[in-house]
């Protein structure tokens, strides 16, 4: 697991809104309530882009009236229809109990960016970059950016990143039974034992997916 730590006031800060959409002029965001066929769950806030032109292979976000459906770009005829609102550039997860409520909204009409929006412990928050696959029944996939939280104390239940043993890991974690739990059925939870090295490093808040390639991270 690669680590990203937000940088100190001297250097220029690693924002959110670099890594999530290249302008929020041309973007707005959704909730999603639909299936979760193409990754994103019902609750996820969908990042969607109206000025990319879709190629073949995009996520979409399309809407029939005041419903909206994600569809992959299979043909030329579904990238030029007048239903497809624009492509998604990234899905958000959160895994706190914390909630948005934005609508359809533009995100160049939001009183805050998203950065602001979500991020509320900025010197002690970090980025995360995901490897593996113990925490895909958690909708959290390799190469996906978590955003960890120093400051929030962990509840059963809560997803971490901690060291164990010298080694990175993110987890669902019980502070009071003290075992570690991956969302892969093919992993066993793990107790925690006397003479482990076990630091707990954050909680993750959210999770971010990019879908299209924005950021450098």
């Amino acid at each position: 697991m690669r680590l990203y730590y937000f940088p100190t006031a001297a250097h220029h800060p690693l924002l959110l809104d670099d890594i999530l959409f290249t302008s929020a002029s041309s973007s707005f965001c959704i909730e999603y309530q639909g299936n979760t066929a193409f990754g994103a769950w019902p609750g996820d806030l969908i990042i969607v882009d109206t000025s990319i032109s879709p190629n073949i292979g995009d996520l979409v976000l399309c809407q029939w009236h005041d419903n909206h459906q994600l569809m992959t770009v299979g043909n030329i005829s579904i990238a030029a229809s007048e239903s497809v609102a624009g492509v998604v550039i990234s899905i958000i997860r959160a895994h706190e109990k914390l909630r948005w409520r934005h609508g359809d909204t533009r995100l160049s009409d939001l009183p805050c960016t998203m950065h602001d929006g979500l991020i509320t412990n900025s010197h002690a928050s970090y980025f995360a970059k995901v490897s593996g696959s113990s925490m895909v029944g958690a909708g959290i996939c390799p190469s996906d950016v978590l955003l960890v939280d120093r400051k929030t104390p962990p509840q059963r239940g809560s997803v971490i990143v901690a060291t164990l043993n010298s080694v990175f890991v993110c987890k669902y974690y019980d502070p009071f039974t003290q075992v570690l739990t991956s969302a892969n059925d093919t992993m066993p939870p793990y107790q925690l034992k006397d003479g482990d090295d076990f630091i707990v490093e954050g909680c993750v808040l959210f999770s971010l997916r990019r879908v299209r390639p924005v950021g450098s991270v």
